[in-house]
């Protein structure tokens, strides 16, 4: 019983990892502080996605990363609608490869990389205009 009253006071005082989507301001809510420059939430859902957002200070989303045993995650609820949109259409012009199963871009507009292997799914996409300075983009993986 008591180690049942322990556990409730500390889950209870956790915080609570609230959905972010990309660009978006969120309140600042810390799980993960790496040197001083971002941090990082992290889930998983009910589907066993896991999912990382990389925000500022200031609690603006510059990156969104996921990875799955199981199914690709649902890239417009990570990445709202503009980026969602911008997001499909870079990835149905991208250059694919017979058995190529991973998909880097990089440009002005958005970074992606994303892929699979087996069955598994992975990816990320950050907005590279807001990606505080100092911070390089292969920190966002």
């Amino acid at each position: 019983m008591k180690r049942l009253i322990i556990l409730t006071l500390i889950l209870g005082f956790y915080p609570k990892s609230a959905h972010a989507i990309l660009g978006e301001k969120v309140q600042v809510r810390t799980l993960k502080v790496v040197n001083n420059k971002y941090s990082i939430s992290s889930k998983v859902d009910e589907h066993h996605i896991h999912t990382s957002e990389f925000f500022d200070h200031s609690g603006n989303v510059f990156g969104v990363c996921w990875k799955s045993s199981s199914q690709r995650a649902d890239t417009k609820s990570l990445l709202g609608e503009k980026y969602s949109s911008l997001y499909s259409e870079k990835i149905k012009t991208a250059v694919h490869r017979k058995g190529q199963r991973i998909v880097a871009i990089k440009d002005k507009d958005m970074l992606i990389n994303e892929g699979h292997i087996g069955r598994g799914y992975f990816g990320c996409v950050a907005d590279p205009k807001l990606i505080p300075e100092g911070v390089s983009t292969h920190e966002i993986h």
